[in-house]
């Protein structure tokens, strides 16, 4: 209580009556005097209480708010442990100011106080969404399992934006300048260890069931091959383009695996690369690579060994070449003129002119190159037959036999499968044709 308070419940002895003094007109004033500067004082310890309730309010609500923004033990406990205390210490604020009955006043902090919650309700938001990603990446998998949004997931799997690619399209352009360039370590977009592919086979036996990219499980030599081919090719090897093959995909692996085919421009040629991508633990990594280039290579190969045979015939009075380095050895004959007039080539002599090139060399009476064999065998009369046999498994193999005075009949396998006696399917694009 103030001291106006204190002296109008304590008068002096002037103003107290005596007993035989009555209280007269002069003295009535003076009690009334007394009794508006008592109510005035009331009015001001009223007011000085409420202002000290409210600075007292506001000073619990500020400790409050401190104690609430440190007892969150995440990012965003604390923040939504702010936004209550701010909502809670509006009306407080509002009660403190001597214009808070000003409609305009408080129409103008209402609005402030929305911005800064939406502002801070955003900031939660974006806490939120670091703190799962950053789960996602450090959670460790106790079994292997798939995961709708994570993918294959498995004990020791990479964890990290340094690792793999965010998505199949960017894994490809990736992995072609990181062959190409020899900049950056390739292994960290491979779903390998040293040899092992990393996903158990019981997962991949649900997921890539169907798959028609790869013949059986992915291998990491089966992946070195085409590789070595983009490693090759060395830094003028230029990325055009890469697009998803997405009817040779797994029906039951859709955002587990897929397939992409990838164009890259060696020597004025489009070479295309098939890639078949995987997605562990949120990343994407490369589980097979198919040279394209390579598979219509080597049925091109062996349209050079029909017409070369041709020529060889037509030059050795109705003989074939019995093997491919016999035929090899008639190489000069694409100059005589009689072959000249009749209108036949020898085109073999062109790709033994860049053997080296092409990474070929001879083993006895046959050609091995880093993806394929050819051979050739026959006889002088009655016919030959050739074959490009593939080194793996998911490649496609070749044949082809010529019966004497006959036409030529091709034929193709992969894997483990059985030749086709009769005329070739339609191969998917990118694949070569039949006759």
């Amino acid at each position: 209580m103030n001291e106006h308070a204190h002296l109008s419940v304590h008068p002096g002895p002037s103003v107290r009556p005596g007993p035989s003094v009555r209280p007269g007109p002069s003295v009535r004033p003076e009690r009334a005097g007394a009794s508006r500067a008592s109510a005035a004082s009331a009015t001001r310890d009223g007011e000085s209480k409420g202002a000290s309730g409210v600075t007292l309010r506001l000073d619990r609500a500020t400790r409050a708010l401190l104690a609430l923004s440190r007892s969150g033990r995440t990012a965003a406990g604390r923040t939504g442990a702010l936004i209550a205390a701010l909502v809670l210490m509006a009306p407080l604020a509002r009660a403190q100011d001597s214009d808070a009955d000003d409609p305009a006043r408080m129409r103008g902090e209402l609005i402030s106080l929305r911005q800064q919650v939406n502002e801070l309700k955003a900031r939660l938001a974006q806490v939120e969404q670091t703190l799962a990603s950053i789960a996602a990446q450090t959670s460790d998998a106790t079994r292997p399992a798939i995961d709708k949004d994570l993918g294959f997931v498995f004990p020791g799997m990479p964890r990290g934006s340094s690792f793999g690619a965010p998505s199949p399209g960017d894994l490809a352009r990736t992995l072609h300048h990181a062959a190409t360039s020899g900049e950056h370590d390739v292994e960290k977009l491979l779903a390998f260890s040293r040899t092992d592919f990393w996903v158990p086979d019981a997962l991949w036996a649900q997921a890539g069931k169907g798959l028609k990219a790869v013949a059986g499980t992915p291998t990491r030599y089966e992946l070195e091959l085409a590789l070595s081919a983009l490693k090759s090719a060395g830094p003028q090897a230029a990325y055009l383009n890469a697009r998803p093959a997405r009817d040779l995909q797994p029906k039951d692996g859709a955002g587990l695996v897929e397939v992409w085919d990838m164009d890259v421009v060696v020597d004025s040629r489009t070479d295309r690369y098939r890639l078949t991508a995987v997605k562990v633990g949120g990343r994407w990594f490369a589980a097979s690579l198919i040279s394209i280039a390579a598979e219509e290579d080597a049925r091109a190969f062996l349209d050079d060994l029909v017409a070369s045979q041709r020529a060889y015939h037509a030059d050795r009075q109705g003989r074939y070449a019995r093997n491919l380095h016999e035929l090899a050895g008639a190489r000069d004959i694409q100059d005589k003129p009689n072959i000249k007039r009749a209108g036949l080539t020898f085109p073999l002599a062109a790709r033994l002119d860049r053997l080296d090139k092409d990474r070929f060399s001879w083993s006895g009476n046959d050609l091995k190159g880093p993806l394929y064999t050819f051979k050739l065998t026959g006889d002088e009369k009655t016919g030959w037959s050739a074959s490009a046999e593939a080194v793996s498994p998911s490649y496609w193999s070749f044949t082809v036999t010529v019966a004497a005075g006959g036409k030529p009949e091709f034929k193709r396998t992969r894997g483990n499968e059985t030749p086709d006696p009769g005329s070739e399917p339609r191969r998917r694009e990118g694949q070569p044709e039949g006759e």
